[in-house]
Protein backbone atom coordinates (compact mmCIF):
# COMPACT_ATOMS: atom_id res chain seq x y z
CA UNK A 1 0.00 0.00 0.00
CA UNK A 2 2.84 2.12 0.91
CA UNK A 3 4.06 1.77 -2.65
CA UNK A 4 0.95 2.78 -4.31
CA UNK A 5 0.83 5.62 -2.61
CA UNK A 6 3.92 6.72 -3.57
CA UNK A 7 3.53 6.38 -7.15
CA UNK A 8 0.00 7.96 -6.69
CA UNK A 9 2.08 10.87 -5.04
CA UNK A 10 4.79 10.91 -7.75
CA UNK A 11 2.01 11.26 -10.85
CA UNK A 12 0.69 14.06 -8.92
CA UNK A 13 4.24 15.93 -8.55
CA UNK A 14 4.59 15.21 -12.47
CA UNK A 15 1.60 16.68 -13.34
CA UNK A 16 2.53 19.84 -11.22
CA UNK A 17 5.80 20.13 -13.21
CA UNK A 18 4.52 21.03 -16.18
CA UNK A 19 6.44 23.49 -17.12
CA UNK A 20 9.98 23.14 -18.68
CA UNK A 21 11.80 21.00 -16.47
CA UNK A 22 12.86 18.64 -18.44
CA UNK A 23 15.66 16.86 -16.50
CA UNK A 24 13.07 16.74 -13.22
CA UNK A 25 10.31 15.24 -15.18
CA UNK A 26 13.06 12.22 -16.05
CA UNK A 27 13.69 11.81 -12.98
CA UNK A 28 10.45 11.05 -11.53
CA UNK A 29 9.24 8.43 -14.17
CA UNK A 30 12.48 6.74 -13.16
CA UNK A 31 11.05 6.82 -9.99
CA UNK A 32 7.71 5.83 -10.75
CA UNK A 33 9.40 2.87 -12.57
CA UNK A 34 11.42 1.86 -10.16
CA UNK A 35 8.33 1.56 -7.65
CA UNK A 36 5.96 -0.27 -10.18
CA UNK A 37 8.91 -2.82 -10.41
CA UNK A 38 8.96 -2.94 -6.90
CA UNK A 39 5.65 -3.53 -6.44
CA UNK A 40 5.89 -6.29 -8.64
CA UNK A 41 8.71 -8.13 -6.92
CA UNK A 42 6.94 -7.86 -3.82
CA UNK A 43 4.27 -9.50 -5.50
CA UNK A 44 6.50 -12.59 -6.04
CA UNK A 45 7.62 -12.80 -2.31
CA UNK A 46 3.97 -12.76 -1.38
CA UNK A 47 3.74 -15.84 -3.73
CA UNK A 48 6.70 -17.70 -2.35
CA UNK A 49 5.80 -16.69 1.20
CA UNK A 50 2.19 -18.18 1.10
CA UNK A 51 1.96 -20.67 -2.03
CA UNK A 52 -1.78 -21.19 -1.59
CA UNK A 53 -2.64 -17.92 -2.30
CA UNK A 54 -3.49 -16.95 -5.44
CA UNK A 55 -2.50 -13.81 -7.06
CA UNK A 56 -3.20 -12.99 -10.49
CA UNK A 57 -0.17 -12.40 -13.00
CA UNK A 58 -0.14 -8.97 -14.46
CA UNK A 59 -0.32 -8.65 -18.22
CA UNK A 60 3.21 -8.73 -19.73
CA UNK A 61 4.70 -10.47 -16.80
CA UNK A 62 6.59 -12.74 -18.87
CA UNK A 63 10.22 -13.73 -17.34
CA UNK A 64 11.86 -12.19 -20.62
CA UNK A 65 9.87 -8.96 -20.17
CA UNK A 66 11.09 -8.80 -16.26
CA UNK A 67 14.43 -9.93 -17.13
CA UNK A 68 14.57 -7.24 -19.77
CA UNK A 69 12.95 -4.84 -16.89
CA UNK A 70 15.64 -5.71 -14.59
CA UNK A 71 18.54 -4.88 -17.24
CA UNK A 72 16.92 -1.29 -17.53
CA UNK A 73 16.81 -1.10 -13.92
CA UNK A 74 20.11 -2.38 -13.00
CA UNK A 75 22.11 0.02 -15.96
CA UNK A 76 19.81 3.18 -14.64
CA UNK A 77 20.12 2.65 -11.00
CA UNK A 78 24.07 1.43 -10.76
CA UNK A 79 25.37 2.69 -13.93
CA UNK A 80 26.61 -1.01 -15.16
CA UNK A 81 25.84 -2.36 -18.25
CA UNK A 82 24.34 -4.92 -18.85
CA UNK A 83 23.37 -7.47 -21.63
CA UNK A 84 20.31 -10.13 -21.34
CA UNK A 85 20.32 -13.08 -24.06
CA UNK A 86 17.60 -14.90 -23.93
CA UNK A 87 17.70 -18.91 -26.19
CA UNK A 88 14.95 -21.11 -26.16
CA UNK A 89 12.62 -19.58 -23.45
CA UNK A 90 9.08 -20.35 -24.16
CA UNK A 91 5.99 -22.07 -22.49
CA UNK A 92 8.38 -25.35 -22.00
CA UNK A 93 9.45 -23.44 -18.75
CA UNK A 94 6.96 -23.73 -15.99
CA UNK A 95 5.63 -20.86 -14.07
CA UNK A 96 7.16 -21.85 -10.82
CA UNK A 97 10.80 -22.31 -12.35
CA UNK A 98 10.30 -19.29 -14.29
CA UNK A 99 9.72 -17.42 -10.80
CA UNK A 100 12.87 -19.06 -9.49
CA UNK A 101 15.26 -18.22 -12.05
CA UNK A 102 14.04 -14.60 -12.74
CA UNK A 103 15.33 -14.37 -8.35
CA UNK A 104 18.45 -16.06 -9.26
CA UNK A 105 19.62 -13.80 -12.20
CA UNK A 106 18.08 -10.90 -9.97
CA UNK A 107 20.51 -12.08 -7.14
CA UNK A 108 23.86 -12.51 -9.34
CA UNK A 109 23.10 -8.75 -10.91
CA UNK A 110 22.50 -7.45 -7.57
CA UNK A 111 25.59 -9.18 -6.32
CA UNK A 112 27.82 -7.53 -9.16
CA UNK A 113 26.26 -4.37 -9.05
CA UNK A 114 26.97 -4.00 -5.10
CA UNK A 115 29.81 -5.63 -5.07
CA UNK A 116 32.33 -6.61 -7.89
CA UNK A 117 32.91 -2.80 -8.86
CA UNK A 118 32.69 -4.03 -12.65
CA UNK A 119 31.59 -2.18 -15.40
CA UNK A 120 29.83 -4.79 -18.08
CA UNK A 121 27.93 -8.04 -16.82
CA UNK A 122 26.29 -10.28 -19.32
CA UNK A 123 23.11 -12.70 -18.37
CA UNK A 124 22.48 -15.62 -20.69
CA UNK A 125 19.37 -17.84 -19.91
CA UNK A 126 18.16 -20.67 -21.94
CA UNK A 127 16.47 -24.32 -22.34
CA UNK A 128 18.66 -27.02 -23.88
CA UNK A 129 18.57 -31.10 -22.95
CA UNK A 130 15.57 -30.57 -20.72
CA UNK A 131 17.88 -28.24 -18.50
CA UNK A 132 17.60 -24.68 -17.88
CA UNK A 133 20.85 -22.77 -17.84
CA UNK A 134 22.06 -19.45 -16.51
CA UNK A 135 25.07 -17.76 -17.11
CA UNK A 136 26.51 -14.63 -15.35
CA UNK A 137 29.53 -13.23 -16.42
CA UNK A 138 30.97 -9.99 -15.31
CA UNK A 139 34.28 -8.16 -15.65
CA UNK A 140 35.05 -6.75 -11.72
CA UNK A 141 37.19 -7.84 -9.32
CA UNK A 142 35.71 -11.36 -8.76
CA UNK A 143 34.99 -13.05 -5.36
CA UNK A 144 37.14 -12.57 -1.93
CA UNK A 145 37.83 -16.40 -3.02
CA UNK A 146 39.55 -17.20 -6.06
CA UNK A 147 39.87 -20.61 -8.37
CA UNK A 148 36.57 -23.07 -9.51
CA UNK A 149 34.21 -23.92 -7.15
CA UNK A 150 31.08 -26.14 -7.63
CA UNK A 151 28.14 -26.54 -5.68
CA UNK A 152 29.19 -29.20 -2.74
CA UNK A 153 32.49 -27.23 -2.39
CA UNK A 154 30.63 -23.59 -2.11
CA UNK A 155 28.38 -25.47 0.54
CA UNK A 156 30.79 -27.37 2.36
CA UNK A 157 32.99 -24.12 2.85
CA UNK A 158 30.35 -21.68 3.00
CA UNK A 159 31.50 -19.32 -0.01
CA UNK A 160 29.54 -17.60 -2.34
CA UNK A 161 26.11 -15.91 -2.60
CA UNK A 162 23.90 -17.76 0.02
CA UNK A 163 20.58 -17.57 -1.33
CA UNK A 164 21.83 -18.77 -4.97
CA UNK A 165 23.59 -21.84 -3.31
CA UNK A 166 20.13 -22.58 -1.22
CA UNK A 167 17.81 -22.27 -4.18
CA UNK A 168 19.78 -24.27 -6.59
CA UNK A 169 19.98 -26.81 -3.74
CA UNK A 170 16.38 -27.16 -3.77
CA UNK A 171 16.03 -26.90 -7.04
CA UNK A 172 17.98 -30.05 -7.84
CA UNK A 173 20.32 -28.23 -9.65
CA UNK A 174 24.14 -27.77 -10.51
CA UNK A 175 26.04 -24.45 -9.49
CA UNK A 176 29.88 -23.66 -10.97
CA UNK A 177 31.74 -20.28 -10.05
CA UNK A 178 35.03 -19.40 -11.49
CA UNK A 179 36.29 -16.28 -9.47
CA UNK A 180 39.43 -14.91 -10.41
CA UNK A 181 41.00 -10.73 -10.20
CA UNK A 182 39.64 -10.26 -13.80
CA UNK A 183 35.63 -11.07 -12.76
CA UNK A 184 33.54 -14.11 -12.07
CA UNK A 185 31.78 -16.26 -14.42
CA UNK A 186 29.27 -17.63 -12.20
CA UNK A 187 27.22 -21.35 -14.03
CA UNK A 188 23.43 -22.45 -12.79
CA UNK A 189 21.98 -25.56 -14.31
CA UNK A 190 18.65 -26.52 -13.31
CA UNK A 191 16.34 -29.55 -14.63
CA UNK A 192 13.67 -28.67 -16.62
CA UNK A 193 11.11 -30.98 -15.29
CA UNK A 194 11.08 -30.37 -10.63
CA UNK A 195 10.45 -33.27 -8.87
CA UNK A 196 6.82 -33.08 -7.52
CA UNK A 197 5.36 -31.02 -10.49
Amino acid sequence: QSLSGATLRLETVHRLLAQDQQEVREHVRDIQRLLVAEQRDLRFFVRELRPALVIPAEPGESLATRLQELRERIQRQWGLHVDVCLQRLGAELPESLAYDMYHMAHEALINVARHARASTVRVELGVQDEQVHLSVVDNGRGFPFHGHYDLPTLMKMNLGPRTLRERTASLGGSLVIDSNASGVHLEITVPLTQLGA
